[in-house]
């Protein structure tokens, strides 16, 4: 289901006048699963196919666009192709009766379904592009992107002395502003040493989240599939917002403490913990505490690339507390997690099972 507010979005991204902001959020939402980037290839290929460049709002070349693919059938079934974006037409056979069969009823009810709803949603996102059309966009600089892959690590190094570690599976976006900021696009975990200046300003952007630095070091851990972003403070103080929301619903965090961003907007009360299992990644190390056995197969895969299947998902909540040092294989892992849960597992290639371990009968 595609909200208003996002087809609003896609009206913006469509029309080219959209903020470097909601491009990042458009982009994020149509490759968070493939439903959505379908769903956008559509709505594109249709938006071209429709007439993009006519006035806004109107549905006239659309119709006509979808009539003249439509006009050239001569088969039973024929499929016609514009790019990603795919018409059906469904030409029922002669028949001595006068009546159609339930088949090829349903077949054309659903074509015109299809082709009605399809409209709607182009007329739809055209008034939203043209509700938008003379808005003021803030121009951009141009980006630079880095990213790293299973296993891998990478460390930015800037001009002013401001560093930033990009953990494994991350990826990260960033540019100086017309207005003098450093603004960064994270999706993934990066930690930031930051020389604070009032005149340039550095901006930690999420799917969830805005991160404002107030001169500090900071992790900043947000990946798509985790549905937050979760801020922890090394030294100095940050100050955090969700995204899309009003400026005055914020949190500082201070030295020790970590704040939390639900994908729903929720800004969670800053609260104190264990910085260094936090940060331990940077030092090659993964550290557990009570951390569900879900949100630990998901660290062994961005770590080790590691597949993980678990044949009871009620364990998925269960927890684990240890500590992995810089260096141990993937294999003394799963041992001691496989222990510390009463499993068994088997390997093939970079797939693991994790089975509940039998009890021996008495």
């Amino acid at each position: 289901m595609v909200t208003r507010h996002r087809l609003k979005l896609i009206a913006r991204y469509l029309a080219s006048e959209c903020t470097e902001q909601e491009r990042h959020e458009v982009e994020l939402w149509v490759n968070s699963d493939q439903k959505n980037k379908r769903m956008f290839d559509s709505l594109q290929a249709i938006w071209e196919l429709s007439g993009r460049k006519s006035e806004a709002g109107s549905s006239k070349h659309a119709i006509t666009g979808l009539r003249l693919k439509l006009k050239d059938a001569e088969t039973s079934r024929r499929r016609y192709e514009d790019d990603r974006f795919k018409i059906y037409r469904i030409i029922p056979h002669k028949r001595t009766g006068n009546n159609l069969s339930p088949t090829i009823i349903t077949q054309i009810a659903a074509v015109l379904i299809v082709l009605v709803s399809t409209l709607y949603v182009v007329n739809y996102v055209k008034k939203m592009a043209s509700e938008i059309k003379n808005r003021t966009v803030k121009p951009t600089a141009r980006f630079e992107e880095v990213f790293t892959k299973t296993g891998q690590q990478a460390t930015l190094r800037f001009s002013d002395g401001t560093q930033v570690l990009l953990n494994s599976a991350s990826r990260l976006r960033y540019a100086d502003y017309p207005d003098g900021s450093r603004q960064f696009y994270l999706n993934g975990e990066a930690y930031f040493e930051v020389v604070h200046s009032d005149f340039r300003p550095l901006i930690v952007r999420t799917a969830h989240a805005v991160i404002r630095d107030v001169g500090t070091k900071f992790d900043v851990k947000s990946w798509r599939d985790d549905g937050q972003t979760q801020v922890t403070v090394a030294e100095g103080e940050v100050i955090v917002h969700p995204d899309n929301r009003p400026q005055n619903d914020t949190a500082i965090v201070v030295h020790g403490q970590f704040t939390t961003v639900k994908d729903d907007g929720t800004l969670l009360p800053p609260r104190y913990t264990n910085v260094y299992q936090t940060i331990a990644w940077i030092d090659g190390k993964l550290v557990f505490k009570n951390e569900p056995m879900r949100s630990v197969l998901k660290q062994l895969n961005r770590r080790y690339g590691l597949i993980c299947f678990i044949e009871d998902t009620s364990l998925l909540s269960k927890t684990i507390t240890a500590t992995f040092e810089k260096g141990e294989s993937p294999k003394e892992i799963l041992d001691i997690i496989a222990l510390s849960l009463n499993l068994s597992y088997r390997t093939s290639n970079d797939s693991v099972l994790f089975v509940p371990t039998k009890s021996n009968s008495m």
